[in-house]
């Protein structure tokens, strides 16, 4: 009877052993065949995160962002003053249309053309003066900005309580307005020459590079500033 115990349990035991490894086996072959190439990994950057971990390229929109100022309501119901940048670092629902500095750099220029051009066919008569175009910028340094032009430029490209993919997007205005109350037309336009199609906002900004999900929305990077939309 011992005997046949001992049979028993040896035999119980590689029975075991046997169902241990098959298992460890199965396991480890589950976890290689796992394609972990598309997976997403969490940064954790908000919008003002991605953007400062990329200063180089968004550091005049950073400017911007943070000398455009929006009024704050606290959680007792306190309003106060705090800046599209603050805005951008919180907890929300954002789409931000993020032009690079190159981009900003020759829309501050091009504007001040404008202005300067239009004012000297002012004093030349050769243009009425209520027909002159006031851009808000007078000067072509990028410093010399106003915080109202700063606060004006921030909020065209900031869309509050929405985020918006490009699949989100077709032809025509988005469902929700800009911090100014305007809205953002989108169009994809194929290029003439590869048929790489673009997205173009308000027909004159291209994005790209688009998608880029932050903890608080989504950046889609343009290689111009947005011009103010009629669309109210």
């Amino acid at each position: 009877m011992n005997f046949a115990n001992k049979i028993y349990k040896k035999f119980a035991g590689t029975i075991l052993l046997g169902s241990l490894c098959f298992a460890g086996v199965v396991s480890q072959s589950c976890t290689e065949d796992i394609d972990q190439s598309n997976r997403y990994t969490f940064t954790g950057e908000t919008i003002v995160d991605y953007l400062e971990n990329r200063s180089d390229s968004f550091g005049d929109f950073l400017t911007i962002l943070s000398r455009a100022s929006v009024k704050e309501r606290s959680s007792a119901g306190e309003e106060s003053k705090g800046s599209v940048k603050h805005l951008l670092a919180t907890y929300g629902r954002y789409t931000c249309f993020a032009p690079t500095d190159s981009a900003i750099r020759n829309f501050v220029r091009q504007q001040y053309e404008i202005w300067y051009n239009d004012s000297l066919a002012v004093l030349r008569g050769d243009l009425p003066a209520d027909e002159a175009r006031k851009t808000g910028i007078t000067s072509p340094e990028f410093d010399e900005l106003s915080d109202s032009m700063c606060a004006a430029i921030a909020k065209d490209h900031i869309i509050e309580g929405e985020i918006y993919h490009t699949y989100d997007l077709g032809e025509g205005a988005l469902g929700r307005p800009n911090m100014n109350d305007r809205y953002i037309a989108s169009r994809f336009v194929p290029d003439e020459n590869t048929g790489v199609v673009s997205l173009k906002l308000n027909d004159a900004s291209t994005c790209i590079s688009q998608d880029n999900d932050a903890e608080n929305g989504v950046v889609h990077v343009l290689d111009k500033v947005l011009n103010p939309s009629n669309e109210l």
